[in-house]
């Protein structure tokens, strides 16, 4: 009988992995927001792309693409390929805005690199052309800048010193008294919690729980799962785990990796 229920359980809870990885390589959880958006939502996605651009790109790189845009292109394969891809890429960037959309450019800056080339060789040939002698100079100023610019950069993506997440994470699980249920919003939180409790095994006496997930129809079997000494009823609200959990005290975080925990029995 013991063996019968845990095999059951073993093909939900992988019924349940193949779902959720569905969910998560598909996007579903931003499905909506490609028909339900309005100016202001727009808006964003529009900042967020030209930020974007001209942080990647320079000033220089955007003049360099302006060029090819206004002198250089013509209906080829090339320039209709590239073109193509910057169009679609950013348009599925603005509509299909989140936090991290911009990871949806990358074949867009492919395309944004391509044109950089062609523009620094037009530059580079109309110049020697009138002045021979600073070819040589144009070709290592431009490949100087375009060299130094990510090396410069080094420094800002290095999070190597950045310890903002891990000191959040250990003030919340020190804090959080014994056998709490951590109510946690947003990916910023939830995700830094779950990497400490999950995978480095930190203070297993307790439930984290993204109320951000509990709208989702198979998070209350992963729950199950993961903490099955709580009782976790079919499309749970914050309230149902509370209410059904009464010897637990229940503890809900302030957004935005405040470290800041308001618990209560």
């Amino acid at each position: 009988m013991s063996l019968k229920f845990e095999t059951q359980r073993t093909l939900q809870v992988s019924n349940v992995d193949d779902y959720l990885l569905i969910w998560l390589v598909s996007g579903k959880m931003y499905w909506g927001r490609l028909i339900n958006f309005n100016g202001s939502y727009l808006l964003a996605g529009i900042q967020a792309w030209s930020h974007f651009l001209i942080q990647q790109l320079g000033i220089i790189g955007l003049l360099l693409i302006f060029i090819v845009l206004g002198v250089l292109f013509k209906p080829s394969r090339l320039y209709i390929t590239t073109g193509w891809l910057v169009l679609v890429y950013s348009a599925f960037s603005i509509l299909y805005y989140s936090p991290d959309s911009y990871v949806y450019l990358i074949p867009a800056l492919i395309s944004f690199s391509i044109w950089i080339g062609l523009g620094s060789k037009w530059i580079t040939e109309k110049v020697s052309q009138r002045f021979p002698f600073l070819k040589p100079v144009m070709i290592i100023a431009i490949s100087a800048f375009f060299i130094l610019r990510p090396i410069l950069a080094i420094p800002v993506m290095s999070l190597s010193a950045d310890r903002d997440v891990e000191q959040y994470a250990q003030t919340i699980l020190n804090s959080a008294p014994a056998q709490a249920i951590l109510f946690s919003e947003g990916d910023e939180a939830t995700f830094s919690l779950w990497y400490f409790h999950y995978v480095y095994h930190q203070r297993p006496d307790i439930a984290v729980i993204s109320s951000d997930l509990l709208v989702q129809p198979w998070y209350s079997t992963v729950l199950r799962h993961n903490y099955p000494d709580l009782v976790i009823p079919d499309d749970p609200q914050e309230l149902d785990i509370m209410l059904d959990n009464p010897q637990r005290p229940i503890c809900r975080l302030a957004p935005d990796l405040q470290a800041s925990i308001e618990c209560s029995p």
